[in-house]
């Protein structure tokens, strides 16, 4: 067993980053807001080369938000870190294409931290304003490494790690953990026991974890099997965006070209679905008219596509279904689809108590959920 890596961001910046060179809390001459303690954020130099840093810092708690410790990206952890994106893009507007900074996401983290207060103030709204940040940044052609040395789980991962240009991993022997959920997470859920998750997780990768099981799925760019090695190895990536970048291969480095298609709202406040057989045709066509590489759509059968009528999802996803089974070109380029559900049917109010059941948007019970995955997998 080699030494973990867990729990320890600040040690990860020290052995990447040139001795002595990180600045904490700047990002040139802006200071970064006095928020999220669990964000650790700075500028350093890279052999040489001028970077900025976010990482996680999983030995501190946000004394505001008692559900954001042990590296969970809360709000304003989500919000600290879109700010330092954003105004790294500002400060570098000028450069050069070649002269962007690079940016490096250390990654330890075990998911968001989705309390009622947090919700309710906007933490969804943070995290996706830092997913955006970090798009724009590879837009604006800011080389973007991700290096998990811990946990990489869930939405915080999505988040910070998964929008990267190239995802680097601490191979297996350091206790990296790649995965959606924890099990522990998914038996409370399901009802079912470890020992039965534990042995689907060796072949299923909805339940695997490991960044070996990850690297094979295609989701890593490669596996660093030294703590020594990581500076290196870091570099060398990102002198190869740089390089992707320059040639005008940039569609080739991370997810440029995965879409969801959760519908939208004009300005009547009506919902217009785009989930029918129609809508995936054209968006399968404007991929092949780009000439995008890996193209893939995911469809939310939930939010503006149900018209939040979370019953609706049941005949979303069948639809869909059929329309993989009408046309090759379909079936190769609709991934999946994503559906909200949970232990009880519907949604509640803050204050009804009710165990299991939402209290953001409505969300399919579980028996019809279970069901639907069945019929699912019948179809595939």
């Amino acid at each position: 067993m080699g030494m973990t890596m867990l729990g320890k961001g600040r040690k990860a910046i020290s052995m990447i980053l040139d001795e002595g060179s990180f600045v904490e809390g700047k990002i040139d001459e802006y200071t970064l807001p006095d928020i999220g303690p669990g964000a650790v954020i700075g500028t350093g130099s890279l052999k040489g080369r001028k970077i900025a840093v976010i990482a996680n810092d999983a030995m501190v708690r946000n004394p505001r938000f008692p559900v954001v410790y042990s590296g969970v990206i809360g709000m304003e952890e989500a919000y600290k870190m879109a700010t330092t994106v954003y105004k790294m893009i500002e400060l570098d507007k000028d450069k050069p294409q070649g002269e962007k900074r690079p940016l490096v996401l250390i990654v330890d983290t075990p998911g968001n931290g989705p309390g009622k207060v947090e919700e309710l103030f906007g933490m969804n709204k943070a995290t996706g304003a830092y997913q955006l940040s970090l798009a724009e940044a590879r837009q604006h052609g800011h080389p973007i490494v991700a290096m998990i040395i811990g946990r990489a789980i869930s939405g915080a991962f999505l988040c910070h790690g998964l929008q990267a240009d190239h995802i680097l991993s601490l191979s297996e022997e350091f206790q990296t953990m790649i995965h959606v959920m924890p099990l522990a997470g998914i038996a409370r859920i399901t009802k079912r026991d470890i020992e039965s998750l534990t042995e689907l997780s060796k072949t299923n990768p909805v339940f695997a974890s490991g960044a070996g099981f990850f690297y094979k799925l295609g989701g890593l760019e490669e596996l660093v099997n030294s703590v020594d090695d990581m500076k290196d190895t870091i570099d060398r990536h990102i002198t190869e965006i740089y390089k992707c970048n320059a040639e005008g291969n940039s569609e080739k480095c991370g997810p440029w070209t995965h879409t969801i298609l959760r519908g939208a709202v004009n300005k009547h406040g009506q919902c217009l679905p785009n989930y029918h057989y129609e809508d995936l045709v054209l968006l399968h066509h404007l991929y092949t008219e780009r000439n995008l590489q890996n193209p893939a759509c995911i469809v939310d059968a939930n939010h503006s596509n149900s018209n939040k009528q979370y019953a609706e999802q049941i005949r979303i996803v069948k639809e869909v279904l059929h329309s993989r089974r009408h046309s090759p070109d379909i079936h190769n380029f609709v991934k999946g689809v994503m559906i909200e559900s949970y232990i009880e049917p519907g949604s509640q109010k803050i204050g009804e108590h009710c165990y299991g059941k939402s209290i953001t948007d409505p969300c399919l019970g579980w028996e019809d959920s279970e069901r639907l995955l069945y019929e699912i997998a019948e179809g595939l």
